[in-house]
């Protein structure tokens, strides 16, 4: 499988649709969401990589199981 490039994920909504988990189960599950400054980021609260979810989810399906 090839490795996706690293991008940048502003706000819940993004970071929800990429990863198809809700907010609550990010919590939960403690994925790597990064308070952020909103004057640089476009008026966001929380950040995320795309690489850091895919391997955090990754490690959750593997201890948990797929839904």
């Amino acid at each position: 499988m090839a490795e996706r490039e690293r991008k940048l994920l502003c706000g819940w909504k993004s970071i929800k649709d990429y990863t198809g988990v809700s907010r609550l189960l990010m919590i939960r599950f403690g994925y790597p969401v990064y308070d952020c400054d909103r004057a640089t980021h476009h008026g966001y609260g929380v950040c995320a990589y795309t690489d850091e979810l895919d391997a955090h989810k990754k490690q959750i399906e593997a201890q948990y199981g797929k839904p």
